[in-house]
């Protein structure tokens, strides 16, 4: 019996579906992390309608009308006013004694009465439920005035009753020439201290005023005695005064076109009404607010912080940080025309052929912007210094004229589109973006979040 021949059957190849379809999605999918990893990718912002509500707090420097009135005479003083007081003329203000032997004598007295008159009692009472009603911690430092203050107040009460009850020998004293009572010489606010900034207008301010840090302040009532011709008190003379405040440019630019605003005073929270106006020095702008209230309540005070009140701004709001800048050609309106294939506005392109000669082709162009006689657009596609010609009279112009606009870049349809945009009031973060225009922005739109990486025609991944 013959061995059986065993015979390998050639195997053909076999393509396996499976494998190749499994292949082809791994090179897909590698392909697009590779592009996803090294692609630059543009966050998308949708545009909403917002507000923003900007507080504006500044320190102010407070003028006003101030006249200074020196003594007289020389010796001890006595103060009978409170500080900060209305006062008509005839009141009495201080009293000088030369022989110091009155002075003693009220002195004395002062410190022997008892309790204070019922009307001092309602006063003092008064001013230290206005300083708790508007105590804050972070203003402790405060404190320290109205203790000040509260002391001053109480010694001129003690003194106005002790000076009645040595009036017997205070009229002998003033019979001989030792003893005299001052009083004020015209009406007004009567004030104890000074300060240098008495003739200080509007007009005549510098920035160096502004630095707290260089300000002295002289307490008159803290000398018990005076000398002729120094300063003894001071009179606010008018109920209009001035705040005086160092502003930036973005203030300065939403304070435009009005002249009255709200403000607040910090250190007791109290509002009030002021018009304004602007004055520049070395390119600074300084807020000049105008008063004609409430000068009394703050008689004591050089410096002041307030806040600006300013209206609530209402728009399409947008990050800072997708406003960004394009330059563009400026042409005037009458070189463009609707031709082509569509019913796209563009221009009349002169260029050369290869003959050496001239001809015109349409070149159609996208409207950025536009003004009362010009159209925006775009310098792409476009070479500077090339001649466009007016399709009516036949006239020549040469791209040449630029400028630049704010805007942001539209991604709606997956790639980015610059658009105007006319901003109506900024902060640090945000700006409101007037609605409506005609080449802007709309509710709802996507727009890049960061402008300044993207450049038009980008796609959006």
């Amino acid at each position: 019996m013959a061995k059986d021949k065993i015979v390998k059957y050639p195997r053909g190849t076999h393509l396996n579906l499976g494998v190749i379809i499994f292949i082809l999605i791994l090179v897909y999918v590698t392909y697009h992390l590779i592009t996803y990893f090294t692609a630059t990718h543009i966050a998308v912002y949708e545009v909403e309608y917002g507000t923003i509500a900007e507080s504006n707090t500044y320190q102010g420097l407070i003028l006003r009308d101030e006249d200074v009135f020196p003594a007289n005479y020389t010796g001890d003083i006595n103060y009978y006013l409170k500080d900060a007081s209305k006062a008509g003329v005839q009141t009495m203000i201080y009293s000088v004694d030369e022989s110091g032997s009155i002075s003693g004598l009220i002195e004395q007295n002062a410190q022997n009465i008892g309790e204070l008159d019922e009307e001092s009692r309602n006063e003092i009472s008064d001013t230290v439920q206005d300083f708790s009603n508007t105590y804050e911690d972070d203003l402790f430092f405060r404190v320290y005035d109205f203790r000040d203050s509260l002391e001053s107040q109480i010694m001129e009460s003690l003194n106005r009753t002790a000076l009645e009850t040595v009036q017997s020998s205070a009229s002998y004293a003033a019979g001989v020439g030792t003893f005299h009572i001052v009083t004020a010489q015209e009406p007004g606010v009567i004030v104890y201290y000074t300060d240098g900034y008495e003739d200080v207008t509007p007009d005549t301010f510098i920035p160096e005023q502004f630095n707290e840090m260089n300000y002295q302040r002289n307490n008159l009532k803290a000398n018990p005695t005076v000398s002729i011709g120094a300063p003894a008190y001071k009179v606010l003379t008018n109920e209009d005064w001035n705040i005086v405040v160092p502003v930036d440019e973005t203030t300065f630019q939403g304070l435009q076109g009005s002249s009255n605003l709200k403000i607040r005073f910090l250190s007791d929270s109290e509002t009030s009404n002021a018009s304004y106006t602007f004055r520049d020095i070395n390119g600074a702008h300084y807020l000049i607010l105008s008063l004609n209230n409430s000068m009394i309540r703050y008689a004591n005070d050089r410096f002041e912080e307030i806040e600006l009140i300013t209206p609530e701004q209402t728009g399409l709001k947008i990050p800072n940080s997708a406003i960004t800048q394009k330059s563009f050609f400026v042409v005037p309106k009458h070189y463009f025309s609707q031709g082509g294939d569509s019913s796209s506005y563009g221009v009349l392109l002169l260029h050369e052929t290869e003959e050496g000669g001239t001809e015109l082709t349409f070149q159609p162009t996208e409207l950025f912007f536009e003004t009362e006689d010009a159209y925006y657009i775009s310098e792409e596609g476009l070479q500077e210094g090339s001649m466009i010609q007016d399709p009516v009279n036949g006239m020549q112009f040469p791209l040449e004229n630029t400028a630049e606009l704010s805007g942001v870049y539209n991604v709606n349809k997956g790639y980015a589109v610059f658009k105007q945009i006319d901003v109506l009031f900024q902060n640090a973060e945000y700006a409101i973006v007037r609605t409506g225009t005609k080449y802007g922005i709309s509710l709802y739109d996507h727009i890049a979040l960061n402008g300044s990486d993207v450049t038009e025609g980008q796609l959006v991944n």
